[in-house]
């Protein structure tokens, strides 16, 4: 409904119609709130180029407005502190300008990089608000009790809210509410002394994502960053920006709206995949004609954080964890690094993938589990069935092709090799698996395909063998009632 109000008042404003759109959400949202939010942006009939955490989306917004990313020249490291209504959020964030071409690559683009994120997804304005509204009930005692009327606490916290924008300018502030529960009249005076005390367990919280981000940062210290920004509207009550400046020791950085930020630098991210999906095109059609690789210089590199450890189960066992942390591109080609190849090739997909060897002989499943403080959740079930039949085709095959001796272990155990990837926009898919040949071989990628590349063959040349794709197979997924297949087919 949200969306579909907003895409309504977009459309009555510009006169034109919205189909695409560019989504900011909490860094700390896990893999079924970002597809619950995918799946309502379907519904309201808008397409999503992209979810964007919100730390991200400042930066793109601050790159633009301060850096001129596309003249800057060297390296900066920027904090942005983000205090919303019901949420604090701390973004490392590094900016690298154009470095200058080599004859063998293009220019390298500038860069923005998530170094590290932290949040305390239960501070926000509105747990202040809240103490507010405790510190006028608790006023109103022996002669009324306003917890128990949900009209009278709806007009407290309507004027609590009014007082804390208050409390942010004066020393103190009368609040009067008439007939509040029954012929009870709210007076009372608040001061901003008495605010900050009812509130000091909250204060202790607010320099928290602030030195954990750092820590997940490659533990940076203050000194290292070049600014301190904060956005948001929780920061604007007077003892927050004292917290922060005593524990920065520096002036906070106020150069950004608070307000539109976030929206402004996803308004920027959809220009940028707009023309990313322009270039793309324009790279096939030449990659057809000329039947040969092409590769185009990338305008702008960003790349994320995956927010949260990932756990890949096989049964009861874990057999894999995808740390957070882990890089994440969005823009600018899968895999390419500061010095390494700069160029982008239209094949490569942006996220991560991460690719799990499980040794088995019969059918097995995996889920995928992610921690959110102490709690572990799962997000994904798949059940990889066929193995047995697959085995005994790849025999077959191998002996209709003269193969002297088998690559596989009919009846014993086998590697499958499971390709696990966080998408850009932070969700997760196990979207290929393989049957993997023995005798010291690996799979690579090559083209839009496996294959496997022989290592220490007699005369050293790389023979290509049959990988056995288990999309061929009987395989299913199990996610609240959803199907699909295995290898190829997307959950």
């Amino acid at each position: 409904m949200l969306l579909s109000y907003v895409k309504h008042r977009v459309q009555e404003h510009t006169g034109k119609p919205v189909r695409r759109c560019v989504i900011t959400v909490p860094a700390f949202f896990a893999d079924g709130d970002r597809r619950a939010l995918l799946a309502a942006a379907e519904i309201a009939g808008l397409e999503v180029l992209s979810l964007v955490n919100d730390g991200l989306a400042v930066a793109l917004k601050y790159a633009t407005d301060n850096l001129q990313l596309a003249k800057f020249q060297g390296v900066q490291r920027v904090l942005f502190f983000d205090m919303g209504a019901t949420a604090t959020q701390a973004t490392v964030v590094e900016f690298r300008g154009r470095e200058p071409s080599s004859p063998s690559s293009l220019p390298a683009p500038p860069s923005i990089r998530v170094l590290g994120a932290a949040w305390d997804s239960s501070l926000g304005g509105t747990a202040f608000t809240n103490r507010l509204v405790d510190m006028l009930a608790k006023g109103c005692a022996p002669k009324a009790d306003p917890t128990k009327d949900e009209r009278a606490m709806a007009r407290l916290r309507k004027e609590a809210t009014r007082a804390k924008q208050v409390l942010s300018a004066n020393k103190e502030t009368v609040m009067s509410i008439e007939d509040l529960v029954g012929d009870y009249d709210l007076r009372q005076t608040i001061t901003r002394s008495a605010f900050e005390e009812h509130c000091s367990d909250l204060l202790e919280r607010v320099n928290l994502p602030v030195l954990a981000a750092l820590e997940r940062a490659g533990n940076l210290t203050l000194k290292e960053l070049d600014s301190f920004e904060v956005v948001g509207g929780g920061w604007r009550i007077p003892s927050i920006q004292d917290s922060l400046v005593a524990s920065i020791a520096r002036p906070l950085g106020k150069t950004l709206n608070s307000d539109e930020a976030a929206c402004g630098g996803a308004a920027i991210m959809a220009l940028y995949l707009s023309r990313a999906a322009a270039t793309a095109v324009v790279a096939k059609r030449r990659r057809a004609h000329l039947a040969a690789p092409t590769q185009v210089s990338v305008a702008l590199y960003i790349q994320d954080i995956v927010p949260h450890d990932i756990f890949v189960m096989i049964g009861s066992e874990l057999a894999a964890v995808v740390p957070g942390g882990s890089p994440l591109v969005l823009l600018g080609g899968s895999g390419h690094g500061r010095g390494a190849s700069t160029e982008w090739d239209e094949d490569e997909e942006a996220g991560f993938t991460v690719m799990i060897p499980v040794a088995s002989s019969t059918d097995f499943v995996v889920t995928l589990q992610y921690t959110r403080g102490a709690t572990v959740n799962p997000l994904a079930s798949y059940t990889v069935t066929g193995l047995e039949a697959a085995l005994q085709s790849a025999a077959a095959v191998e002996q209709v092709d003269g193969g002297s001796s088998s690559h596989y272990d009919v009846g014993g155990s086998n590697t499958v090799e499971l390709h696990v990837r966080i998408k850009p926009d932070g969700t997760l898919q196990m979207f290929r698996a393989l049957l993997v040949p023995h005798q010291g071989q690996h799979v690579g990628i090559a083209g839009e395909g496996l294959h496997v590349v022989g290592e220490g063959d007699g005369g050293g040349s790389s023979q290509l063998s049959r990988v056995v794709d288990l999309s061929d197979l009987q395989a299913s997924l199990m996610n609240g009632g959803g199907g699909g297949i295995l290898g190829g087919v997307t959950r």
